[in-house]
């Protein structure tokens, strides 16, 4: 395929997500991710509407997208406009969550253990909902 096409097909799923319909955006971006795994903007999609999903699989998912992105396009800007240094900062927030949600699986002792898992669980969408949770 063209590679304009595979352009097109992004911004496609970036306005749809920008709209709200990640459903028809995730239908969207399919062919795309598989027709270029490794295309950064592909990449940065896959791992924002994994992100949404709000839960460990979903974040897992988004950790090993945004990982293969750094490494393969460390200046690559999402949608055209979020900077690296604002992946950096998210993909290492979801390292914290991810660490938080396996340790409270076996141990819940501590209130803030157990915010945080029920934020990861429940499907935080950015990290103010994730502090507003543990200041609770």
């Amino acid at each position: 395929a063209h590679p304009g096409e595979l352009a097109l097909q992004h911004r496609l799923v970036a306005t749809l997500v920008q709209l709200g319909d990640e459903d028809e955006a995730r239908r969207r971006l399919l062919p795309a991710r598989q027709q270029a795994p490794d295309a950064p903007e592909g990449l940065f999609l896959e791992g924002l509407l994994q992100r949404r999903t709000g839960d460990q699989a979903g974040l897992e998912r988004t950790r090993a997208a945004w990982t293969r992105l750094l490494e393969i396009a460390p200046t690559h800007r999402g949608m055209g406009r979020i900077p690296p240094e604002t992946i950096r900062r998210e993909l290492a927030e979801i390292e914290r969550w991810l660490g938080t949600s396996t340790s409270t699986s076996t141990d819940t002792s501590t209130s803030a253990d157990t915010s945080t898992s029920t934020n990861t669980s429940t499907g935080t969408r950015g990290s103010e909902q994730q502090a507003s949770g543990e200041q609770r």
